[in-house]
């Protein structure tokens, strides 16, 4: 009985609206997201400034040594054993070879399925809109392409027929102010 009363006082006098909630939990996602995505800037600049490449290219030491000489350690493979359980044991014959195969493989594997899971094409719909910013009008060249991208939301316009010139009479209006 608490529990219904506890719900119908949510439902009668609410004090948190749907959309601040919402709202609430994109700002954590975006906190999250840019997070992630400062980590990720960190380590590339880290490897830029110590002359470590991202892929490919190899020196006469390899990327693996010269980070194991940043962090004051020595690179060695565990111990295997004919069966693992806990943590992954592909075959390998030498350290650079398993850390690859076992490590290096499933984390970027790892890392490329997060962010399609984070940054879905579904997920970009408005991202044409943004193109409608004062700072992005006025560097348009061809409105055809805005106008085909933002056909999307057709039914919400009110005269779709007339976008092209309204995309041009946005752009004109900008055009030599300081954006």
């Amino acid at each position: 009985m608490m529990l219904a009363s506890g719900f119908m006082e949510s439902v009668t006098k609410p004090t948190v609206s749907i959309q601040s909630k919402t709202s609430e939990i994109r700002q954590k996602n975006y906190k999250n997201n840019s997070h992630i995505i400062h980590c990720i800037v960190k380590t590339v600049l880290l490897c830029g400034k110590q002359n470590i490449s991202l892929i490919g290219h190899r020196d006469e030491s390899t990327n693996a040594e010269k980070i194991a000489e940043l962090i004051d350690t020595e690179i060695s493979r565990p111990r295997i054993t004919g069966r693992q359980r806990q943590r992954a044991n592909a075959e390998s014959n030498n350290t650079e070879e398993y850390f690859r195969r076992n490590i290096a493989i499933p984390f970027c594997d790892f890392l490329k399925t997060e962010m399609a899971v984070r940054f879905k094409s579904e997920d970009r719909k408005g991202i044409p809109l943004l193109k409608l910013l004062p700072a992005q009008i006025i560097k348009l060249t061809s409105a055809d392409d805005l106008v085909t991208n933002l056909m999307r939301w057709e039914d919400d316009l009110l005269t779709p027929s007339s976008l092209r010139d309204e995309i041009l009479l946005w752009k004109r209006l900008w055009d030599g102010k300081n954006v």
